[in-house]
Order: C-alpha cells, then structure tokens, then sequence
C-alpha cells in the first residue's frame, strides 16, 4: 500500500509543472481535461482512501463497504482509461464506427461481468472487527472462486486495444514514413501502458489463484497506482505531442465529438502553438 501510494505522489510532483503547462493552461479541450483530472486525482483520492482504511482500526460496517470502494473504485478507474485507449483507437482508425461498436460492446460486456463476478464474490464477505495491535479491515471469509476472473477479462480487453494501436501506428509508419514522431509516442504510450498495467493484472490473477487468503489484496493498490500513472500519462504525453507542432488533440473526447479522423499528415490549425 505504501509503495503504491508513494509512487503516484512522486509522479504527480515531477510531472505537476507539465501537468498545468500543457493541461490546465491551454484554453481549449475541457472535455479531455475533465477526463485526465478524473483519472489522476479520482486515482490519488481512491489510494488515500485506502491508506487510510488501513492505517487504523475499524468495526465490521466500516470494512464491509470498504471492501465494495476497493473494488467499485478500482472499476471506475480502470474503466476511465479504457475509455481514454478507446477514443483513441476510433480517432487512429478514421473514426471507424463498426470498429467503434464493437468495442463498445466488449467493453459494456467486460464491465458487467466484472461488476457482477465481484458482487458475487463480494457478497461471500464476512468482516471483523480489527483484531488487536493491527490495522487495516479484516474478514473471515474472502471470496475468490469468482473474483479471480475479473482480472483476467481486463487483461484480454486491454491487450486488445494495445495491439490495435500499436498496430495502426505500424501501418501508418509503413506507409508513410516518420513524418510525426507521434506515432513513436503511440508505440511507446500503448506498449508501456500495457506491460504497466498488465504485469499488475497478471500478478493480481495469479495472486488471486494461487497465493494464501491473507494475502491475495496486496497487489490491488499497485494495480490503482498503475492505472492512475499510466492513463494520465497517456493523456499528458499526447497534450505535450500537440505543443511540439505534432498533434492538437489526440484520441480525447474533443477530437472523437467532432468525427474528424487522423492522419500522418495532420497538422492544427494555426501551427499548432500552445
């Protein structure tokens, strides 16, 4: 917990001045603002939450909806940055709507069956009151037949959309050479996001499988300060792209309203300045 905790607040301090620079100063895209706000501080308030929670000493209640904000918060956070890979493969894709849809679907399908194997399992809880001289929520049953699987699913859903990013870049790079050293920021951005995430993925799943009832939660906070570091990173390595003349906007909720697709070529309008 500690060691995720430490690690998003080191990011956010060596990354706060291009944080405001090429986010909060520039006038225009509020709704990528919004989500790359919600991503970093939604992620740091999640994990202070859970530094909190198991710092002290607390009563059954207390743990019993800590364990579904663990789990429900985690979610919302994971699926924020799924949203943010998505809008960028339709953009990467010429705002291809077939490809869109079915993204859509798999990605409603992965959320429901994540949601509902965790409220199942959830619901096999048994909190206690924290035992003496520890911290933190305890309980003596914790589900884990069901739960093993929602890390799975994630983990089929975001290698997808890695390779489909990393796969249009290639393509654009082929054909039309490195006319834009973005799409070196799309290949590095997608395979660093997933071997990020995903390592902590397959860590939780094999965790989850094999590893003893005490302790199969370990790796959830750095799984939260992946996703948290990770998806804003994602969106401040793109914003800083548009400021280097190389992209106004890319794969935000701006650029996927307007349906105007990208190419190598691509410039913004007015020389895009910051």
């Amino acid at each position: 917990m500690i060691a995720g905790y430490a690690w998003v607040i080191y990011d956010w301090l060596i990354t706060l001045d291009q944080e405001i620079f090429f986010v909060w100063a520039r006038p225009s895209g509020w709704k990528s603002k919004a989500l790359f706000g919600f991503i970093r501080y939604y992620g740091i308030a999640l994990l202070t939450f859970d530094m909190i929670a198991l710092s002290g000493t607390w009563g059954p209640s207390f743990c019993h909806n800590y364990f579904y904000v663990l789990g429900s918060g985690g979610f919302l956070l994971l699926f924020a940055v799924e949203a943010a890979l998505q809008l960028r493969v339709y953009a990467l894709y010429n705002c291809n709507r077939r490809l869109l849809i079915f993204n859509a679907i798999w990605f409603i399908a992965e959320a429901t069956t994540m949601v509902t194997l965790f409220l199942i399992d959830t619901a096999q809880y048994k909190p206690t009151k924290t035992p003496a001289g520890l911290t933190g929520c305890w309980s003596t049953a914790i589900g884990q037949n069901y739960t093993q699987g929602i890390w799975w699913i994630c983990l089929a859903f975001e290698g997808w959309l890695s390779f489909l990013v990393t796969r249009k870049a290639y393509q654009s790079f082929r054909d039309f050479g490195l006319k834009s050293t973005i799409f070196l920021v799309l290949i590095r951005d997608s395979l660093v996001w997933f071997f990020l995430l995903g390592g902590c993925l397959l860590w939780m799943g094999l965790g989850w499988l094999l590893a003893p009832p005490g302790l199969i939660l370990l790796g959830v906070p750095l799984t939260h300060a992946s996703a948290t570091i990770g998806g804003s990173r994602l969106l401040l390595n793109l914003r800083s792209a548009s400021c280097s003349h190389e992209l106004d906007t890319l794969v935000s909720f701006d650029v996927a309203s307007s349906g105007s697709p990208i190419s190598p070529g691509w410039r913004p309008r007015g020389g895009g300045t910051c």
